[in-house]
């Protein structure tokens, strides 16, 4: 089960239950720009899109959303065999 924000973000990603990407600004790399390019840099053009513009743009134009297909960010060797050492961090 996800533990922090980020891990909750990405199994909802991975599920394809997000509709939109909102943050709140703390002027740190958890700003949406950073975000979008972090998400297109590994592979999630399409969802990057959908999730920061055409989604949004659909909510402002009493529009329809469009369905985000369902994506799993790749996680480095050491963080996943981390993540199985040491489960409760």
């Amino acid at each position: 089960q996800p533990r922090s924000r980020g891990d909750r973000a990405r199994a909802l990603l991975a599920a394809g239950l997000g509709d939109i990407l909102a943050a709140d600004n703390h002027g740190d790399s958890r700003m949406l720009p950073d975000v979008y390019l972090a998400l297109a840099e590994h592979g999630g053009h399409e969802q990057a899109d959908l999730l920061a513009r055409g989604n949004p743009a659909a909510i402002l134009a009493d529009g329809e959303l469009t369905p985000v297909p369902p994506y799993t960010i790749k996680q480095p060797l050491l963080t996943r065999l981390r993540q199985l050492l040491n489960p409760e961090e």
